[in-house]
């Protein structure tokens, strides 16, 4: 079996190398397509939003010229969107790629829409949040919206914020920070050029998993864990 994913951006890209590997040990990461022989996956980042979307087009084609991957993975984030809406909008971007290029292709395409944002999803993990935390900035966030009693991805935020995708950012560093507070060690921060903290091995992903299966939160995430279950 091999994997093609087009994801957002560098983030993802770091995130989703590691996540693969947990769930697929047995598929290697190739970092040319033509060095692809059979159970591999290949990653490209898309340059964020809107750049991505351009981007399919081109990745369609890569995928039909070379004709040895099975899944095309779109993995983008919804930002302000509803997850619908950014669901939609790449159904039928997809849908106007097959029209002109190949309206039956051998492969399958999956939209995997990260509701608001990647950095949503990493939110759910329930033991990170302390139940009294110290750090002002933290507790701020908490008494806003507590992300370990409520689903994460129905998190708005508050005035002064740009955008929901900038504070669900900044909790969620606040709440790493003020987990490892003890820990020296720059890598236990978390950024979006160096997710170490909450890729470094299972532990996380797996209680993100148990999140899912636990409760209805994070269903775009359920969304993508269960696609991948169906790989299986």
């Amino acid at each position: 079996m091999n994997l093609y994913f087009l994801v957002e951006g560098e983030t993802e890209r770091k995130v989703y190398e590691k996540w693969i590997q947990y769930e697929f040990p047995n598929l290697k990461l190739v970092e040319r397509i033509k060095d692809i022989q059979s159970n591999a996956y290949y990653i490209v980042s898309g340059g964020g939003i809107p750049a991505i979307i351009v981007h399919i087009e081109d990745a369609f084609k890569e995928i039909k010229h070379h004709g040895i991957f099975e899944h095309f993975f779109i993995c983008l984030d919804s930002e302000i969107l509803p997850y619908a809406e950014r669901f939609q909008t790449i159904a039928a971007k997809i849908l106007e790629i097959e029209s002109k290029i190949d309206p039956n292709p051998s492969f399958k395409t999956h939209i995997i829409v990260q509701h608001c944002c990647i950095e949503t999803w990493f939110l759910g993990h329930q033991k990170m949040l302390r139940r009294n935390p110290t750090n002002q900035e933290l507790i701020k966030c908490k008494q806003f919206y507590d992300v370990s009693r409520y689903d994460p991805e129905q998190m708005e935020c508050p005035p002064g914020y740009l955008t929901k995708a900038s504070f669900h950012l900044k909790y969620l560093q606040e709440m790493l920070k003020e987990h490892n507070l003890d820990n020296k060690n720059k890598q236990m921060v978390y950024t979006k050029t160096n997710p170490f903290i909450v890729i470094k091995d299972e532990h996380y992903l797996n209680a993100l998993k148990a999140r899912c299966e636990t409760t209805t939160h994070l269903s775009s995430l359920r969304f993508l864990l269960k696609t991948w279950n169906n790989l299986v």
